[in-house]
Parts: C-alpha cells; structure tokens; sequence
C-alpha cells in the first residue's frame, strides 16, 4: 500500500503551491489551480468524514465543494465534430 503525500512534511510546499493563486505552479501539467482546490477540498472533507489524518489537508481552505469549478470547456473556435481519418496501408479510413 501507498503512502499517504497528505501527510508527509516534505510535500507540504508543493500542496500550498497547487491552488494558492499567489504561488507558481509546480509542475505544467497540473489542471487549473481552481480544479486543483476542489479536488482538494474533496480530499479534505473525505479524510475528516473518515477520521484520517489530515497532513497538510488543514491548509486547504473550508469552503464548499463546488463541481461547476470543475467542469472544462473546449475553446469556442473548435468545430463540434472533427472527423478522425488514420491512413493505413496508403487507405484513409473515416
């Protein structure tokens, strides 16, 4: 079994700079950081809810889960359907 990155002091930086919109991010991968506080309050409401350890949870803000935070839209300038062709053996195929 894993370990818990919650509470592992080490990682307690990288936690804050994930959604705090003063801070870098850390990594370029990483989602937008209003996605990345929801889903850690999700982590935090569930580590309460079950009795686990929090870690560096106690910085995550007590706010409201709010799954409109995390809905992604696609850029208005892209076309509703976009026709997949792969060419194989020289044969494009739809």
């Amino acid at each position: 079994m894993g370990e818990d990155l919650f509470i592992l002091k080490e990682f307690e930086e990288r936690w804050k700079r994930l959604f705090d919109p003063s801070a870098e991010k850390p990594f370029e991968c990483v989602r937008e950081k209003r996605e990345t506080l929801m889903a850690l309050v999700k982590c935090k409401q569930q580590d309460l809810k079950n009795g686990e350890p929090l870690g560096v949870l106690p910085v995550i803000p007590d706010i409201e889960f709010d799954e409109s935070l995390l809905m992604i839209l696609p850029p208005k300038n892209i076309p509703e359907y976009i026709p997949l062709i792969v060419e194989s053996d020289n044969m494009p195929v739809e």
